[in-house]
């Protein structure tokens, strides 16, 4: 009697969830949530949640090793008793399951994260975007601090610190003559004077005195010319006094006018003279304090450095 046994089995086996293959090894393929951003995303993924990171979301496609059953026809011999006491030989098909390693690729939403423009890793393990990106390299010793920002040191301005500060127009740091230098700038005195350690006042030779600011030139310079404007304005209308006719004295208001501006300005100049000599007085009263301290720390047994 002959028969044929068949035995048919599917069995697909994955992964356990929550396991993936990478670089030869299993890593845990799961979810993570920021507790701060509420951002949900791969903890072993390249970047991760942090300072200038940008977010993106997109349809991945990744391969997952499984296990697969399948049944496989096997002819196998048999022998059994036939025709009474008799043996018989036979063969039969048989279908045995067998596994076979197969990949399924599997589709999931991920969460994928980037530097934001301008931003870049300080290396590929950094958490986080907190390096700046600047198109043109600073200057002069500037810093990129921000996005195509740059951070100038003194002296320099400008977005990639490539413009000079003109010190000598901005701030008239000198007393008297003054150079701008790339990045600073340098004071020089006129002839008698010296310049003192500050490397900007300048002081008499023969004496204590400070030597006027440049400011001060400047008022006096001022001052010399309302004198001029003033003296004209009199001058002409002390020649026109004497005539009647309409257009003359039109002109004649016009003086009155322009002399009373004239009074206004010398108001004005005279306060700033004053307070230039409060700054003067300042810096003289400052130096002979100065003086007073080297004095007093020569004839001490515990000198401290000044």
């Amino acid at each position: 009697l002959s028969y044929v046994v068949i035995v048919v089995a599917v069995l697909v086996h994955y992964n356990a969830f929550g396991r993936r293959h990478y670089n030869s090894g299993e890593v845990d393929d799961k979810i993570v949530v920021d507790s701060a951003t509420g951002i949900a995303y791969n903890p072993y993924s390249k970047h991760h949640p942090g300072r200038h990171i940008c977010t993106t979301e997109k349809n991945v496609t990744f391969p997952v090793n499984a296990k697969q059953s399948y049944s496989r026809p096997v002819y196998k011999r048999y022998t059994e008793r036939c025709n009474g006491n008799q043996m018989c030989n036979g063969v039969r098909l048989v279908f045995e399951t067998t596994y076979r390693d197969v990949v399924n690729m599997k589709t999931r939403t991920q969460v994928l994260y980037t530097c934001c423009p301008g931003w870049y890793q300080v290396t590929n393990r950094s958490h986080g975007c907190n390096k700046p990106s600047c198109v043109s390299k600073c200057q002069n010793g500037g810093t990129c601090v921000k996005p195509n920002t740059c951070s100038c040191p003194s002296g320099f301005k400008g977005q990639y610190c490539e413009e000079d500060v003109d010190e000598c127009t901005d701030n008239k740091p000198c007393d008297q003559i003054c150079h701008n230098t790339m990045g600073g700038f340098k004071c020089e005195c006129r002839e008698s004077f010296i310049l003192l350690g500050d490397g900007q006042s300048c002081r008499k030779e023969d004496g204590e005195e400070l030597a006027l600011e440049a400011k001060d030139l400047q008022y006096e310079m001022l001052d010399k010319r309302l004198h001029k404007l003033e003296k004209t304005i009199l001058d002409n209308l002390a020649t026109i006094s004497s005539t009647q006719n309409v257009e003359v004295k039109k002109i004649t208001g016009h003086f009155h006018s322009i002399l009373e501006d004239v009074n206004v300005l010398k108001v004005r100049l005279r306060k700033l003279e004053a307070y230039s000599d409060d700054i003067s007085m300042l810096k003289s009263k400052l130096g002979r304090l100065e003086k007073f301290m080297v004095k007093i720390q020569g004839a001490s047994p515990n000198k401290v450095a000044f």
